[in-house]
């Protein structure tokens, strides 16, 4: 589950029909917590990038 959103930026508009490619390097594993960064281009442009972070939880599992 996506849990945090840090430093993104958008850089460049994308259009309908843009091939967008995403590259994620894990910066951080603390249990079920992963921290990622990632860069996203179209062509040779980079149209946004930051950090995510996200936290495992199990399928099913009951709201709180």
């Amino acid at each position: 589950m996506l849990g945090s959103i840090n430093d993104m930026r958008f850089l460049a508009p994308v259009m309908p029909g843009d091939r967008m490619e995403i590259a994620v390097q894990i910066l951080k594993m603390a249990g079920d917590i992963t921290l990622v960064e990632g860069t996203v281009t179209v062509g040779e442009t980079v149209v946004a990038r930051g950090k995510l972070g996200f936290a495992r939880r199990t399928l099913g599992a009951a709201a709180v």
